[in-house]
């Protein structure tokens, strides 16, 4: 007689679930568009959000609110699907507004991102995203797309990218 096999479950919390999925990143661009001065294109979106939840990486930046993992900076790298599909979810909900300006495709809050937001006015985890939104846009609100781009460039290698190393050579 066979005995049946057990089939092991992959146990994963709410928060692994639901961590850098579409809809994470998008509520996530939310916080960063309310503070956002400006327009923004994916790319630097991308940016943003890296420094959001690994502030920590930037000198003089509060704690990263996402722990890092020895190839986190990976993240700049392979998030950009993620982040459209996000921006789409958002968008197609009215949360935010996309502009097609002659150098491409940006987006903005719109008067409905903040009345959005307010409904999480009681978690820690939305306190801490407002308070990482704000350094980011003091540290990085007057940096245009090129010299944001730049920054990473220059310091992506300090993040977390070994990785990187062992697949260029």
């Amino acid at each position: 007689m066979g005995t049946k096999k057990m089939k092991k479950k992959s146990i994963k919390t709410k928060q692994e679930k639901f961590f850098n999925t579409p809809i994470d990143i998008g509520l996530r661009v939310l916080f960063l568009l309310q503070d956002a001065k400006k327009l923004y294109d994916l790319q630097s979106l991308v940016y943003l959000d890296y420094f959001l939840v690994h502030s920590g990486d930037v000198p003089g930046g509060p704690e990263s609110l996402h722990p890092n993992s020895p190839h986190h900076a990976i993240e700049i790298l392979v998030k950009r699907k993620l982040m459209q599909d996000g921006l789409r979810a958002i968008h197609k909900k009215q949360l935010i507004d996309i502009s097609l300006e002659n150098k491409g495709v940006y987006y903005a809050k719109n008067k409905l991102t903040g009345e959005f937001l307010k409904h999480y006015s009681n978690s820690l985890y939305a306190e801490e995203l407002r308070v990482r939104s704000k350094w980011v846009f003091r540290k990085f609100g007057k940096y245009d797309e090129e010299k944001l781009k730049k920054y990473v460039d220059a310091n992506i290698k300090k993040w977390g990218t070994e990785f990187l190393d062992s697949t260029t050579k």
